[in-house]
């Protein structure tokens, strides 16, 4: 049994002990916070880890070493595989949308497994800990325990520092992601891109001092394709693979000698930032990137 029958709770919010279920966007974003010994006993599911190799390997290596470290307690539930977890995909439905539902799934079959004969609370409940409003939503209909992950670390008990751990690269909960995000393009018109020479593929670095500016190498540029701003980054984060459109090359840019931090706590402060990046630029000159989204 890799996860304890009776786990002790940390967060003042959950006064019995539980298990915990991420999502895949809380691993991507929060893998700083998942590194540090607070959190135990926590369920990865199989759709979570799948998505996560996919989007970021490096972010994946490093939860491998999480679930390795068996001081910590993180277990792998194998639910594309099981027959009480596995979800089909209905037609029309966006893979984001049928791995969220596959997790739900799980996150409840779980809650309900370990119900069974849980007399006076001796065995743990489940947590789902999800950052997407919808995903939480569409979860307490079904009856699932949900917690964002900052409510959750910053309610957790003997662990001074740990909320630091927070990537604030997350989406405020009353603004729309579509209002501030183009929507990522489907695997099949990304693939298409690629054969016709309208995008280009590679492997987004964010820049240390500028959280709003990063670059890609691709190849047939000399210099790395620089990306700037909410638009051009487009929720990107450092090891991503991403596709590229190159921008007009009236439209390229050098990179901000600005320093911006992501402390952003409204969704106009997003913006604001963003515009201090477009400072107009001598297309002359030698310092100019190509510049792409």
């Amino acid at each position: 049994m890799v996860l304890e029958s009776k786990p002790e709770s940390i967060c003042a919010l959950f006064d019995y002990c539980h298990y915990l279920v991420l999502d895949s966007n809380v691993v991507l974003h929060q893998i700083d916070v998942l590194e540090e010994d607070a959190l135990r006993n926590v369920i990865i599911l199989q759709t979570v880890l799948e998505e996560v190799k996919h989007q970021n390997s490096a972010i994946f290596q490093r939860l491998l070493e999480i679930i390795g470290n068996k001081r910590r307690k993180f277990y792998s539930f194998v639910n594309e595989h099981h027959k009480d977890t596995y979800v089909e995909r209905n037609p029309g439905e966006k893979q984001n949308d049928r791995n969220d539902r596959a997790i739900r799934k799980s996150a409840e079959w779980y809650a309900s497994h370990l119900s069974i004969n849980n007399v006076a609370g001796q065995f743990p409940q489940i947590v789902l800990l999800t950052d997407d409003e919808n995903n939480r939503k569409l979860a307490q209909e079904r009856g699932i325990v949900c917690c964002t992950v900052k409510d959750y670390i910053e309610n957790v008990k003997g662990f001074t520092g740990l909320s630091d751990k927070l990537s604030k690269n997350v989406i405020p909960e009353s603004c729309s992601r579509d209002a501030l995000y183009p929507a990522h393009l489907t695997p099949s018109q990304i693939h298409t891109g690629i054969r016709n020479g309208k995008l280009y593929q590679g492997t987004f670095h964010a820049s240390r001092d500028n959280f709003m500016e990063g670059t890609a190498s691709v190849s047939g540029y000399e210099k790395p394709v620089l990306l700037q701003g909410h638009i051009g980054i487009n929720r990107a984060i450092d090891g991503d693979i991403v596709a590229i459109e190159i921008l007009p090359k009236e439209e390229w840019s050098q990179p901000s000698d600005i320093v911006l931090e992501d402390k952003a706590d409204d969704p106009g402060d997003f913006l604001e930032d963003s515009t201090l990046l477009k400072t107009k630029v001598d297309t002359a000159s030698d310092d100019i990137t190509p510049t792409g989204k």
